[in-house]
């Protein structure tokens, strides 16, 4: 359940980044421990740790020892096949991309469609301007009125400013890129009459003049083929003659076609997508029949192309939101799938569907992600899949838990491929996608009274965008628009997230030693991190090395044991935790005082690891609205400073489950609440 009701509807800073690279002068792990004893205590179902011998690392002096030595040792890297050796696997598949957010212009309202065209993001929503990445708000600002182009490459916004005098819901390129479809509540697109849908020719940005259908209700959903431009949304007829919330014109006319499906129940049609043979044609919204038939007709439904009849659509059995609190909110398609998500706010017994499914053409469904929590919008991009969602609990699909304070995720991200394993839906199992290891924490948005963050994604293999209200993202002011690119091209500059004193490590004084106890750090796009436990009188060389995988709501409990120390002596440990692509934090130095009239004592051998119950959840999670997240870039002179690129003020907190009025522009989008 959840989202509020819609009824309204610079230069990046990308470098490539060597694969799989670990911190400065780190080589491979070696299999012994030396002169000290390490304890691992996990939290979670499957307990992973690797242990090595020291390295040659940055010293751990005072700070400003920390800030002379630390440039030159980022000078020395480890080759991606050393770090390849010697890496502990992460439990499930790495994130194609970064959760780095990329500099991206900027918008002072909401997108609800986007669409890519060579290296051009087309984007269509709410909102007056447009202004560069990094401008503050209200300044820098350019005129878009509802529509604005930018380079995805760049992030820089293009010259494009048509205008539309009302909200732009949808988007769509015809087969060969020409030509760009916009639909909407407008009724003036670049100062000609147009209503509710809009062609624009992508080599000149100009308005077509042969294409003005007139539509007298909100569009929501196009697709197009060469020849055909199918609508669907709120509306009951098309140039004065009557079509029920579906029907389809000329690409080149824009004449009515005979196209007539009838569509009843619900608010109306949210998406169409059109297979690539340009035989079916698949609808979803909250509508709770077609042509008669509520299954398939819930929903979803798969039309002939020409006729509008019905068509066979299993997964019509499966997946059946609709009605007044219920929708199948959104479809795409990478060609050979289709894909969609849906929300549910106190629907019948036949909804209750709020996460992600794919669907072939011929309507069998490959598998189903069931988080709780509303999704908004899916692209299938570069072998993953990508969600925009309010999920908060998805623990049946492997992942984060319901947690206290509750906690947000509003983008994930799934494997295309099934994962081999089934997931319970309405008491049968159904087969399930797996996740994918990439968490950017996103700050919700005003705008629209619905306190969500992101509505839309589209992209292409190597970059990801995605648009909607948010203001921030991962800790960088960037708002309503954000792309994310390849670990390759990334900065690759967010890593552990819990810094400085944050980061807790207790010391006790036991008779083996000095035992140290911390509890696993955690990374928005890393799984597996590496620990070195410092001792400042040893300057560069870490006590010892190990690998451990954590994720925001899983951090093992870890201690280790310095069997090394002499009696009488005040020794100043701290942590460094770093992801693999070299991004570290470390927690503050603590000292500790060793008693004097002991005997020195001597190396042991390292002691077992003591799992812990698994699935515990550790206390200090740092959470949305809670602790702000941050980290310490590769190549940072100040390490115990968090780097500004990266550091994340308070979040606002969550928005209140049921504290949303609808609003007046967009019918399906659910209301305000928790999901």
């Amino acid at each position: 359940m959840g989202a509020a009701r819609s009824r309204r509807a610079g230069p990046v800073g990308d470098r490539p980044t060597a694969a799989l690279r670990w911190p400065p002068g780190v080589g491979r792990l070696a299999a012994v421990v030396a002169a000290s004893a390490l304890v691992v205590v996990l939290s979670g179902a499957a307990p992973a740790v690797r242990a090595g011998a020291p390295g040659a690392e940055q010293p751990v002096g005072d700070a400003a020892a920390d800030a002379a030595t630390t440039t030159a040792a980022d000078a020395a890297t480890t080759t991606a096949a050393d770090a390849a050796a010697t890496a502990l696997a992460p439990s499930v598949p790495e994130a194609l991309v970064s959760a780095d957010p990329l500099p991206t212009a900027q918008i002072d309202g909401v997108a609800w469609a986007q669409v890519v065209q060579g290296d051009v993001v087309y984007v269509g929503g709410g909102f007056a301007n447009a202004r560069p990445a990094g401008a503050a708000p209200g300044t820098s600002l350019s005129p878009r009125a509802n529509l604005m182009a930018y380079d995805l490459t760049t992030g820089v916004m293009t010259a494009w400013n048509p205008g539309a005098n009302g909200q732009v819901l949808a988007l769509a390129l015809s087969p060969d890129g020409t030509r760009l479809y916009v639909g909407g509540a407008f009724t003036s697109v670049a100062g000609q009459a147009r209503y509710r849908v809009a062609a624009f020719d992508t080599a000149t940005g100009a308005l077509v003049t042969s294409f003005r259908p007139q539509v007298n209700g909100k569009v929501q959903g196009i697709a197009a083929t060469q020849g055909t431009v199918y609508l669907t949304g709120e509306f009951t007829g098309v140039d004065n003659v009557p079509r029920t919330r579906v029907a389809a014109v000329s690409a080149s006319t824009g004449q009515l076609l005979p196209f007539a499906p009838t569509l009843a129940g619900g608010w109306g049609g949210r998406a169409v997508v059109v297979s690539p043979d340009g035989a079916r044609v698949v609808l979803a919204g909250s509508f709770e029949s077609v042509n008669g038939s509520t299954n398939p007709g819930r929903g979803m439904a798969a039309l002939d192309p020409v006729t509008g009849a019905s068509l066979p659509w299993p997964v019509n059995s499966v997946i059946r939101n609709g009605g007044q609190n219920a929708a199948v909110y959104s479809l795409s398609s990478d060609g050979d799938s289709v894909y969609g998500t849906g929300y549910d706010f106190g629907g019948t017994s036949q909804d209750g569907f709020e996460g992600a499914f794919r669907a072939s053409w011929t309507g069998q469904l490959r598998w189903i992600e069931t988080c709780r929590g509303d999704t908004y919008a899916i692209a299938a991009l570069g072998g993953h899949v990508y969600t925009a969602s309010h999920s908060h609990n998805c623990s049946a699909m492997g992942s984060f838990p319901e947690m206290s304070p509750r906690i947000y995720r509003h983008g994930l991200v799934w494997t295309k491929e099934p994962s081999g394993r089934t997931v319970s839906f309405k008491g049968v199992q159904r087969p399930a996608t797996s996740r994918v290891n990439w968490y950017p924490q996103w700050w919700t948005g005003s705008y629209t009274g619905m306190s969500q963050a992101a509505f839309s994604i589209t992209g292409t293999a190597a970059y990801v965008a995605f648009g909607g209200e948010f203001p921030r993202v991962a800790g960088v002011a960037q708002q309503g628009l954000v792309r994310f690119t390849t670990r390759d091209r990334a900065p690759n500059r967010l890593g552990p997230q819990v810094q400085g004193g944050a980061w807790a490590l207790t010391p006790t004084v036991t008779s083996s030693g000095v035992r140290l106890a911390w509890t696993a750090n955690h990374d928005q796009d890393d799984e597996v991190l590496r620990y070195e436990v410092l001792r400042q009188d040893r300057g560069s060389t870490p006590l010892q090395t190990v690998e451990a995988a954590s994720t925001f709501w899983s951090r093992p409990a870890m201690s280790f044991v310095d069997t090394s120390v002499v009696p009488g002596t005040t020794y100043r440990y701290r942590v460094r935790a770093t992801d693999r692509w070299g991004a570290w934090t470390w927690t503050d130095w603590t000292t500790v005082a060793t008693p004097a009239g002991a005997q020195a004592r001597t190396a042991v051998p390292p002691a077992a690891t003591s799992p812990t119950a698994p699935g515990a959840t550790s206390p200090d999670v740092t959470a949305p609205g809670t602790t702000a997240p941050g980290t310490t870039a590769p190549g940072t002179t100040a390490p115990d400073v968090t780097a500004p690129e990266v550091a994340a003020p308070k979040a606002p907190a969550p928005a209140a489950p049921d504290a949303v009025a609808p609003d007046a522009l967009a019918p399906d989008a659910p209301p305000g609440g928790e999901g």
